[in-house]
Formats: structure tokens, C-alpha cells, sequence
């Protein structure tokens, strides 16, 4: 058993609640990836100068998207890589 089971107490929690904690953080995943879906599907889909993206690209935006969250210390700024890339090539 995790220790954050044990500090949560879900440890303590009788068979059914735990079955129904599973399921209700099973769906926030899923409602994640949905929203990580919705949030690829941003172009026009008449506009065919874009082609859609492939199943690995998806792929690729989702593990990225879950490291960025799970290593939030990892992150730096987009502004800030831009103006050290800019520097680096002027």
C-alpha cells in the first residue's frame, strides 16, 4: 500500500468508496483527454492548408502535456527560451 494511500486515509475507506474513487479519477483523466483533444482541434477544419494531426502527433502533445504537469519545476517560460534563442543567434 503507497504511503499516500495511508496519508489520505483512502486506505480506510470501505471497498465500495474506494471502487467509486477509482471510477471519479479514471473520468478527471478522461475528461482531461478530452480536453486535451478539444484543445488540438483548434483549426478551422475547412482550411486544408493545415493538414489535421496524426495519431502519433497527438500521441507526442499528450506525454508532453502530462510531464509538463507532472514536472511543473521543469517548465520555463516561453517568452524566456524565445529571447535566449534570439540572443544566441543575433
Amino acid at each position: 500500500m503507497s504511503t499516500l494511500m495511508t496519508q489520505l486515509g483512502i486506505d480506510k475507506l470501505p471497498r465500495d468508496r474506494r471502487i467509486k474513487l477509482v471510477r471519479d479519477i479514471q473520468d478527471s483523466v478522461d475528461a482531461e483527454d478530452s480536453a486535451i483533444d478539444s484543445r488540438m482541434q483548434f483549426r478551422d477544419p475547412n482550411d486544408t492548408s493545415i493538414p489535421p494531426l496524426s495519431d502519433a502527433q497527438i500521441a507526442e502533445l499528450r506525454r508532453r502535456v502530462a510531464d509538463m504537469e507532472a514536472n511543473p519545476d521543469d517548465q520555463e517560460p516561453a517568452d524566456e527560451v524565445i529571447a535566449r534563442l534570439l540572443a544566441k543567434w543575433q
